[in-house]
């Protein structure tokens, strides 16, 4: 069982299932493929409030730069998404507009580059 917070602007595409993976630093103690995965909203909040209960399909170390995300499978096979076509498939399925807003938003919040785990349900 692991618990995942979402930030309030990701929240409905996470509960209506536009979302679908999320990027986060990697943990103590790792999620694990097959897992439960708690979805919650605004998190140690007031407003908290459960989004979705889903079983973890995937988890792969990633690396996003301004140009390109790295993202290392299980089996140690590196997939790299350097067009723009790709990219802004990978922002979106992220819970961003575009690949232009998720480099924004990873400047702003973690910095660039980023390596941490790419969790998908």
């Amino acid at each position: 069982m692991a618990l995942i917070g979402f930030q309030k602007q990701f929240a409905p595409d996470v509960e209506c299932g536009i979302k679908t993976q999320t990027i986060r630093a990697p943990r103590k103690n790792p999620i694990k493929v097959g897992e439960i995965l708690y979805l919650y909203g605004s998190l140690r909040t007031k407003q908290t409030r459960k989004l979705k209960e889903v079983v973890c399909q995937s988890v792969e170390e990633v690396r996003i730069t301004v140009r390109l995300v790295r993202v290392k499978d299980n089996e140690g096979k590196f997939t790299h998404y350097n067009c723009l076509e790709y990219l802004d498939q990978f922002a979106k399925d992220d819970g961003f507009e575009g690949w232009n807003e998720m480099v924004e938003w990873f400047t702003d919040n973690h910095g660039l580059p980023f390596t941490g785990v790419l969790i998908k349900w």
